[in-house]
């Protein structure tokens, strides 16, 4: 017995311990002998070979690797024999450890574990901003005109980092809490504000469009608040607004008179007060007339307002290619807004033979808005004249301000009209550019 021992004959114990020991010996690589395991759909995890980036220490890399066999041996009863290893997909590493996985489909890999926690976290932070920023605008007067511009940030900024779902559930969460804090009428009109303008404006950036297209829409967006805030207050307070407003203000030249009078600072002559009274009248029926422009014009600045600061809050965030809007000596109309201008202007000079005071009404909005965007342009032309001669900004900004204070705004259209008819800055600015960038 002791010979067959020692002669080759292995005893019990050797054939108890000597394929453990071949088995333990076999656990210890990471990932095997034969490199990487095979892959697929049933494995449910990413592989790293040893030495990659992740891979971790010794310990962990048999941990892991004791983990990953196991999840072969449940999927593939071969337990990675040749024949399987033969048929396997290459496995591409995955990314390391703490490092954010990125989108399906990108060479980061499937979308990182808790992405979507993330998207709601950041969508209630900003839901609760908006609250701040809309009780701000309520309650806090002096701070009013800041906050009523920023108060679509937050819709905004979810728009265009996290999409439209992630905005409108934002925005609508916002409304709830404005609806508890302060009020119905209230919080129905902020809710408005902060989605109607902020979700239209953030598509518009992360859509790509162009900064003149993305404030048409906004400014669209504002006129049809403004329309669904009249109806709605129509309906749940049973008055109109708008009415209510001019009366108080055809009131208001009267008072006014009266209130200057009892100090003294006005001579108690009723001719001179009736005289005040019809001129405010007038002025009072000119405004009601050319609202419509007045509306359109006015949130079209309120909308460019909006656009340069939330770009400049994009930017902040890391969205450097939010995109620009056009220098204001580049500003520009296209050439047949001149000839529809003579042509609106043609059909104001014979509106008494159209008839319906609608139709005069439509053609001195129409007039307007014209005259408007000529005096714009003028300025730009202007400026952009100003600036080639070498005058600085500051400077050149003060020279057009003063022009509007001292009623030149009319020779700013004419300028605009010409400007836009003949092209003065093409033929006498880009060719001096072009020379002095060949000098």
């Amino acid at each position: 017995m002791a010979a067959g021992r020692t002669g080759g004959q292995r005893g019990p114990g050797h054939a108890r311990h000597g394929p453990r020991r071949g088995r333990r010996r076999s656990r210890r690589p990471g990932l095997g002998r034969r490199g990487l395991l095979p892959a697929g759909p049933a494995y449910g995890c990413i592989l790293r070979a040893p030495g990659q980036p992740g891979s971790g220490s010794p310990a962990q890399q048999h941990r892991r690797g004791t983990r990953d066999r196991a999840v072969v041996r449940r999927s593939d009863p071969a337990g990675g024999s040749p024949q399987a290893a033969a048929g396997a997909e290459t496995l591409t590493p995955g990314p390391a450890r703490g490092q954010a996985a990125g989108p399906a489909g990108s060479p980061g890999g499937a979308p990182a574990p808790g992405g979507r926690t993330r998207e709601l976290v950041e969508g209630a932070l900003l839901a609760a901003l908006s609250v701040v920023l809309a009780l701000v605008t309520t309650y806090v007067p002096f701070l009013q005109m800041f906050s009523v511009v920023m108060l679509p940030a937050p819709a905004v900024v979810l728009a265009v980092r996290r999409g439209t779902r992630t905005a409108v559930l934002g925005t609508a969460a916002a409304g709830l809490i404005l609806l508890a804090l302060v009020g119905p009428v209230s919080g129905v009109f902020t809710w408005l504000h902060i989605a109607g303008i902020g979700v239209p404006l953030g598509l518009g950036i992360r859509r790509r469009r162009p900064a003149g297209w993305t404030i048409a829409v906004t400014t669209a967006a504002f006129l049809v608040l403004a329309l669904v805030s009249i109806g709605v207050t129509m309906v749940v307070s049973g008055f109109n607004p708008v009415t209510a407003a001019i009366d108080a203000y055809r009131t208001a030249g009267a008072e006014a008179f009266d209130l200057y009078g009892r100090l003294g600072l006005v001579p108690s002559d009723p001719s001179a007060r009736d005289t005040l009274v019809s001129a405010w009248e007038q002025l009072i029926e000119t405004v009601v007339r050319l609202l419509p422009v007045a509306l359109v014009l006015g949130y079209a600045g309120f909308s460019l307002l909006t656009y340069v600061l939330n770009r400049a809050v994009l930017q902040r965030l890391g969205h450097r290619d939010v995109p620009p809007v056009k220098p204001f000596a580049d500003w520009q109309v296209p050439q047949w807004t001149v000839f529809a201008f003579g042509a609106a202007a043609g059909i104001h000079l014979v509106r008494g033979e159209l008839g319906g005071q609608a139709a005069g009404i439509l053609l001195d909005n129409i007039l307007m808005g014209f005259l408007w965007i000529f005096i714009v342009v003028g300025a730009a032309a202007a400026y952009a004249f100003l600036r080639a001669w070498g005058i600085g900004r500051g400077a050149a900004a003060v020279i057009l301000a003063l022009a509007v204070m001292m009623q030149l705004s009319v020779f700013l259209a004419g300028l605009g009209l010409v400007d836009t008819g003949l092209g003065l800055r093409r033929r006498y600015l880009l060719p001096r550019a072009g020379e002095e960038e060949a000098g």
